[in-house]
């Protein structure tokens, strides 16, 4: 996999085989993207469901994308950890094969393929355990350094704005993640724990975010689907989604009146917000009442 990397962005620009062709797709990537999607994987599942076809004997110099693969590829627009993935296993294991003195003492290509999933299973648990706590054990898998490889890296100039920036070749799956890891830390990116779907994700708005923006169910993502289970529980939440409401209807209701979104419904939401964190954190919803009542017609 070959990386574009411009310190004054906020994404790489990499490059991906398509299928086995050796076509190198063009594609850009945001910070953290790259190891979000590998703390995605599910490898038991992907094992299970093999997206490359196995030789009956269990050996085989070549792999090919099955129809779970092509479907797993599109489903993610062409652009694929597990793609990466195995294209280091067969790598590996071709290497392996050719060194052994015959092709019965090799080991079958599910048991390689099984091994080296644990392996980078060992890797999530480690960095789940690292992005929540912050903490590494010893024997973990961040530790052990057998498992990456030396990056290549040279440098792209661009003439017409006298540019110059780094080209990273990185072809082993564990430095990759290390290195979208080391990224997001040298430039602050928060990487959290969805409270809903319990999926890692990066707040695009607000570091406090606790809930991700992934598609959950009935169309509704993790976000609107937590804070109406949270609103459900709380008393201040319920009474100021109601108040939302009917000073957002307002809008429709007063378009005749130029600017009543800027001027009127967005002053009364912030304070809104405001009173509700005041009286909640006072426990007193009598009171946050009687000032969504008293503060309708105010602003």
């Amino acid at each position: 996999m070959r990386f574009d990397y411009n310190p004054k962005e906020t994404f790489y620009t990499f490059y991906l085989r398509k299928d086995t062709s050796d076509y190198m797709i063009p594609c850009k990537c945001a910070f953290g993207e790259l190891l979000l999607e590998f703390l995605e994987l599910d490898f038991k599942s992907i094992l299970n469901n093999f997206p490359y076809d196995f030789l009956s004997n269990g050996i085989c110099y070549e792999v090919k994308p099955n129809k779970f693969c092509k479907k797993y590829l599109s489903q993610i627009n062409d652009r694929s950890m597990l793609f990466t993935i195995i294209e280091q296993s067969n790598e590996q294991y071709l290497k392996y094969f050719r060194s052994c003195s015959s092709p019965k003492y090799a080991i079958p290509y599910k048991k390689h393929i099984k091994d080296f999933f644990d392996t980078l299973e060992s890797l999530q648990e480690d960095l789940s355990k690292y992005i929540l706590t912050g903490t590494i054990d010893n024997g973990s898998m961040l530790e052990i350094l057998e498992y990456t490889q030396n990056i290549n890296v040279s440098f792209r100039f661009i003439e017409s704005t006298h540019e110059i920036y780094s080209v990273y070749e990185i072809n082993n799956i564990h430095s990759i993640v290390y290195f979208d890891l080391i990224n997001c830390i040298s430039k602050g990116i928060k990487i959290k724990q969805c409270e809903n779907c319990h999926n890692f994700f990066i707040p695009k708005k607000r570091s406090d975010e606790i809930y991700c923006d992934r598609i959950l169910k009935n169309n509704k993502t993790c976000k609107q689907i937590g804070y109406e289970e949270k609103a459900k529980s709380d008393p201040f939440m319920q009474a100021y989604t109601k108040a939302r409401k009917t000073q957002h209807a307002r809008i429709r209701y007063n378009s005749h009146i130029e600017n009543y979104k800027e001027k009127h419904y967005e002053p009364w939401k912030k304070s809104a917000e405001k009173a509700r964190d005041s009286f909640k954190e006072n426990n007193d919803i009598d009171g946050f009442l009687k000032w969504l009542d008293d503060n309708k017609n105010s602003f």
